[in-house]
Formats: structure tokens, C-alpha cells, sequence
């Protein structure tokens, strides 16, 4: 009985760590991959840089466009 007692207590100990272990790395796992990860967050930066790149373009090309229209409008008259 003592052996049962001793292996049990093992099998418990074994089975409580392992569960933990697994908890742990369920949520290591989410905080890198999952919708608000860390993979998450340089996907969105990425994304930011790109979008800010295509703003200014556009601003420069809207800059551009108003100065060769206000241009013409000054020739014009």
C-alpha cells in the first residue's frame, strides 16, 4: 500500500506540473500568435509604415497637382 501511496502521489505531482506546463504554453503561444500578439503588433507596424509611405506620396502628388493648377489659373490671367 505504501508503494500505491507513494506512486499515486508521484502520478499527481507529475500530472499537476504537466497541466501547468501546458497552460503556460497555451498562452505563450496566443501572446506571440494570436489576434494581439507580438506577431500580431509588427504585422500591424508594417502595415502603418506602408500606409504612411502611400499618404505622403499622395500629399506630394495632390502638392504637386495644386501648384501646376494654380500655376495655370496665374498664366491664364
Amino acid at each position: 500500500m505504501v508503494t500505491r501511496k507513494r506512486f499515486r502521489t508521484a502520478l499527481n505531482a507529475l500530472a499537476l506540473y504537466t497541466i501547468a506546463a501546458l497552460v503556460i504554453g497555451y498562452f505563450g503561444v496566443n501572446a506571440y500568435s494570436g489576434n494581439r500578439g507580438l506577431r500580431a503588433k509588427q504585422d500591424l507596424d508594417q502595415q502603418i509604415a506602408e500606409l504612411t509611405a502611400e499618404l505622403d506620396a499622395l500629399k506630394a502628388e495632390r502638392r504637386n497637382r495644386t501648384q501646376r493648377h494654380s500655376q495655370s489659373r496665374t498664366a491664364d490671367h
